[in-house]
C-alpha cells in the first residue's frame, strides 16, 4: 500500500489561505483523486474562491482544485493553456483548469469578440459556456476564423 498525504488549501476572496492536514486511508492516488473530485462542497467557505487539494504520493504530486463558475462550485485534476490569435499575433494566454478558461471566456467574450471582428451572438454564446473541456472546444471551434484562432492545450 502506497502512502497517500493529502492537504486541503482554501483560497478565499481576499486571498488569504487556509492549509489543513487531511487523513487520508488511500491505497493508491487514483482512489484519491476520485474521492477529492466528488468531495462535499457544501462545506466550503462561503467566501472561499478556490479550494485545492494536494495530495503526494511517494513525493508524487497530484492536485485536485475546486472553483466557481456562475456561482457554482466544479472540481478538476487538469491543467490547461487556452491561447487566442488574431492575424497571428497573440492576444491573450489563459493557464488554468476548464472552469478557469469558462470564466474567462465567459467575462471576456464580448471583448474577443471585438478584438477578432467575430460575428458571435454573444448571449447567445454565454448561454452555452459551461467548465467542461469537451464543450469548451466545441465553443472554440465556432470561433475560430481565417483571421483569428483559438486552442487549448494540455499542460
Amino acid at each position: 500500500m502506497d502512502n497517500i498525504n493529502a492537504e486541503k488549501i482554501i483560497i478565499l476572496e481576499n486571498g488569504e489561505e487556509k492549509i489543513e492536514s487531511i487523513d487520508s486511508n488511500f491505497k493508491d492516488i487514483d482512489e484519491a483523486v476520485e474521492y477529492f473530485l466528488e468531495y462535499d462542497t457544501s462545506n466550503f467557505p462561503f467566501n472561499a474562491n478556490k479550494v485545492k487539494f494536494n495530495l503526494y504520493e511517494d513525493n508524487y504530486p497530484h492536485t485536485v482544485i475546486f472553483s466557481k463558475f456562475k456561482d457554482e462550485w466544479y472540481g478538476s485534476e487538469y491543467h490547461f493553456n487556452f491561447k487566442g490569435y488574431y492575424l497571428n499575433d497573440l492576444l491573450f494566454s489563459v493557464d488554468g483548469n476548464e472552469i478557469d478558461i469558462a470564466n474567462y471566456l465567459y467575462k471576456n467574450i464580448d471583448k474577443i469578440n471585438s478584438k477578432c471582428n467575430l460575428v458571435l451572438d454573444t448571449e447567445n454564446f454565454k448561454s452555452k459556456i459551461e467548465p467542461d473541456d469537451f464543450i469548451i472546444e466545441e465553443l472554440i471551434d465556432e470561433m475560430n476564423t481565417n483571421e483569428a484562432k483559438f486552442e487549448v492545450l494540455d499542460i
